[in-house]
């Protein structure tokens, strides 16, 4: 997989004895400090700048972004420019999570990717911005004039949908030719992890709960003092569709797919609703601190702020990455101890590829050392 220039890539090292992943090592290039980057410059730009640094949940990272600029400057948005947003980071769970599975999911079975869904599926969603925001200026803070042609909208779903249930979440559509290849290969369980999922976040656990200026935290972030599961799985464990799945591959797969479906309804319902233009609300700048918080295809995402005189003096983001790939995070976890099989790096990288959609990696695998 090839990486992402501002973001980096993670390197997987496994070790196998016995039969067994024996160590498993993360190595990441991704630049952590970007944010640092904003120091200094106007709080109103810092949505856009984000919208163009993260090629990794673009939409998220920018909406994030221009929440807590707003949540520092007491800045309340309008409804109909919050439900635009809701609309836009659905969108982007299912062009992520169902852009990956036509690409990748084919890779991990040994087939060729859906190419051409996938350009469906991109020619469907990618520029949603546009439809609902025609002067572009989606990131905002207070939001932009919203003036959607919702009758192109509604179709550009659809067709977003067609693909998705066609290709994904079908009777033969990928998702259940890599089920069937999980119980073939009895790997249902593979991978399982018992580390908590992350719990609601208040306000003040937000605020007061997470080191954010602590360089080490943001690399290696815990919640009371322990690291927790984001994703598809975290939140959605308790689904119907997830009964008796597991937290092992299984689990995260069929959550990935339920959470697919749903997108697709939350999609429909959002565009059903009368968004008609909505006025912005004015950023004018000011002294605060801002927070936001926003559910992404791969976890949760948190941004924050410190503004003086409408400047940024200080900006942190925690990613949901950092919370997978934890030294003892969900992949480690789940690896270490379990069967390696025949081929060890197929299987840290099918764990990896289904717990993170988005964050590009390479796994490659060290010998044992031999004891003496």
């Amino acid at each position: 997989m090839s990486g992402f220039p501002a973001e980096g890539r993670l390197e997987i090292t496994v070790t196998v004895a016995d039969g067994h992943f024996s160590a498993v090592r993360v190595d990441s290039s991704r630049t952590l400090a970007l944010p640092s980057l904003f120091r200094g410059r106007a709080a109103a730009e810092v949505p856009a700048l984000c919208g163009r640094l993260y090629a990794v949940c673009r939409m998220a990272q920018g909406l994030a972004a221009a929440q807590a600029v707003e949540r520092a400057a007491g800045l309340a948005v309008a409804a109909g420019q919050q439900a635009a947003r809701r609309l836009l980071l659905r969108a982007e769970t299912v062009l992520d999570q169902g852009g990956r599975a036509l690409l990748e999911w084919p890779l991990l079975l040994g087939q060729g990717a859906d190419a051409a869904a996938c350009k469906a599926l991109r020619g469907a969603l990618a520029d949603l911005p546009r439809l609902l925001y025609p002067d572009n200026d989606w990131l905002r803070p207070g939001g932009g004039r919203l003036a959607p042609d919702l009758a192109v909208l509604r179709d550009r779903l659809r067709r977003a949908r067609a693909v998705v249930e066609t290709a994904v979440l079908a009777g033969q559509g990928v998702g259940a030719r890599l089920a069937a290849h999980l119980r073939a290969e009895d790997m249902e369980g593979f991978g399982a992890c018992f580390l908590p999922a992350l719990p609601s976040w208040s306000d003040l656990d937000v605020a007061q709960g997470l080191a954010w200026h602590d360089p080490a935290f943001i690399a290696a972030p815990t919640w009371r003092g322990l690291a927790h599961r984001t994703g598809a799985l975290a939140r959605l464990e308790r689904h119907p569709a997830l009964a008796g799945a597991g937290s092992g591959l299984l689990g995260l797969l069929r959550a990935r797919l339920t959470e697919l479906a749903l997108a697709l309804d939350d999609l429909d319902a959002l565009a059903a609703r009368r968004l008609e233009a909505d006025p912005a609300a004015a950023f004018t700048g000011g002294d605060g601190v801002g927070i936001a918080v926003v559910e992404t295809a791969r976890g949760r995402l948190a941004h924050r702020l410190e503004m003086a005189d409408g400047l940024v003096r200080h900006y942190a983001i925690l990613a949901p990455t950092e919370w997978t790939f934890h030294p003892e995070g969900a992949l480690v976890k789940g690896l270490l101890g379990a069967p390696a099989g025949p081929d060890p790096m197929a299987r840290a990288g099918l764990l990896a590829a289904l717990l993170d959609p988005c964050v590009p990696y390479r796994v490659t695998e060290t010998p044992a050392m031999s004891g003496a």
